[in-house]
């Protein structure tokens, strides 16, 4: 007995102390506890579209994955990526938090009314979007709260609270379910949910001002620099390239289902997709945490993608289990048979998980350059264009296990350039470093 319990103590002993190992380092302790509220996001995002499919129907479900991948990718373009740009601004602690802020607020406001103008005319003119009561007009609400929201969240992320900031999704998305089950009980049409969608968003936005102001109000003695404009301006360009390059990635196949196929069948993608996000959360929380320590920190690139794939194989092996048992269990039988959906969804989930790894690096460590912006810039029409066209090819001919495949083809080509890059970029600076030494 007496071997046994000191067998059990040892290995007790080994598990912690790998665990305080792996957590050592700031970043990880931040995207442990970040991923953790993640996990929770990942629960009320299945519970949302369980909840859609059981009381409103597959094709309502398909309707709201459009809706919310179509008002995520598009409040993209209306921002700016102002809000991201302020986050670097005070995670480097070198510019004055109220200046930065309002002018951020100032240059956000200016593209959002613009882009919504824009986006008016060319759905007036081409039908842009779906032929669904309200649709649009719901996506326009959807981005005015959400960058109300936003620009609160960005001030927190920039304080380096993620996990308290990653949190108040949390306020919303619960909201958001209670409100469906209320709203089917009623019997109330689903554009009226779609509405609701933003109201909790604000809600969400406004128990956030406590811990906003709290920030806001904090003293400071030390003398800090006044961001520009332009220097504002450029900074944002280059995160906008970054982050629309990755989210049009979870974005194009969506429309491109709903314009081939039918709200159904993205019902019936969106039903297996909730479950093998829980990869793709991982892949979100990177640039909500290493984006903005990448610019203070070094990161061994090869050693951090090694780690990264012992994590990720099991992971994603344990992953694929899963949603094909649990699917049809939470959405129905008329869900099953998804085993090679499920499949691709999870081997396009984990390459992204890398690239997304990469990609805040690559923006977090590097300055704006014409050189930073020619790769960002490749990244971001392999993202729209070369993603739209192999989307678009591969369901016509494939069906809707086209997509992920896709997706997954376009990831791991952006993951290898962007690695030359990094390379690239380091050896280049290393370079300039010593020619400075040498002079």
């Amino acid at each position: 007995i007496s071997f046994e319990v000191d067998m059990i103590k040892t290995t007790a002993t080994k598990v912690k102390n790998f665990v305080q190992k792996a957590v050592s380092g700031t970043t990880s302790k931040h995207l442990l506890k970040t991923y953790f509220v993640y996990v929770f996001v990942a629960l009320l995002m299945v519970a949302t579209k369980v909840v859609i499919a059981r009381f409103y129907g597959q094709e309502e479900l398909g309707v709201y994955s459009y809706f919310f991948a179509s008002g995520s990718f598009l409040f993209l373009w209306t921002s700016f990526e102002f809000g991201e740009a302020l986050t670097q601004l005070i995670v480097k602690g070198k510019h004055d938090l109220k200046q930065s802020f309002w002018q951020s607020v100032k240059l956000g406001l200016l593209t959002t009314i613009v882009a919504i103008g824009i986006l008016y005319l060319l759905n007036r003119q081409f039908e842009l979007f779906a032929n669904y009561p309200f649709i649009f007009w719901s996506l326009i609400l959807f981005i005015v709260s959400y960058s109300a929201y936003y620009l609160l969240y960005s001030v927190l992320r920039g304080d380096k609270q993620f996990a308290k900031s990653s949190s108040y999704s949390l306020v919303w998305r619960t909201l958001f379910v209670i409100g469906i089950l209320f709203f089917a009980l009623f019997g109330l049409p689903f554009w009226q949910v779609l509405i609701f969608l933003s109201v909790c968003i604000l809600i969400a936005a406004v128990s956030m001002l406590p811990s906003f102001l709290k920030l806001w109000n904090r003293v400071d003695g030390a003398v800090k620099s006044v961001v520009s404009s332009s220097e504002l301006w450029k900074l944002a360009f280059a995160l906008f390239l970054v982050q629309v390059g990755f989210y049009s990635l979870r974005t194009i196949d969506i429309y491109v289902l709903e314009m081939l196929l039918s709200f159904s069948e993205v019902g019936y993608y969106s039903a297996y997709a909730s479950l093998t996000n829980v990869i793709r959360l991982l892949a979100y929380v990177f640039p909500v945490v290493v984006l903005p320590m990448a610019a203070v920190s070094n990161y061994k690139i090869r050693k951090s993608l090694s780690r990264l794939l012992m994590f990720v194989i099991p992971f994603a092996a344990l992953v694929l289990v899963g949603t094909v048992i649990f699917v049809p269990l939470f959405y129905g039988p008329e869900y099953a048979n998804g085993f090679w959906l499920s499949f691709a969804l999870v081997m396009s989930a984990s390459i992204l998980l890398l690239y997304s790894y990469s990609s805040s690096i690559f923006a977090g460590e590097n300055d704006v350059s014409s050189k930073y912006l020619w790769v960002l810039g490749i990244d971001f029409l392999l993202s729209i264009v070369g993603n739209a066209a192999l989307n678009y090819w591969l369901i016509g001919s494939y069906g809707i296990i086209g997509a992920p495949i896709a997706t997954g083809i376009v990831v791991f080509v952006k993951l290898l350039f962007l690695l030359g890059a990094i390379k690239w970029f380091r050896v280049s600076a290393r370079k300039a470093k010593n020619s400075k030494i040498i002079t």
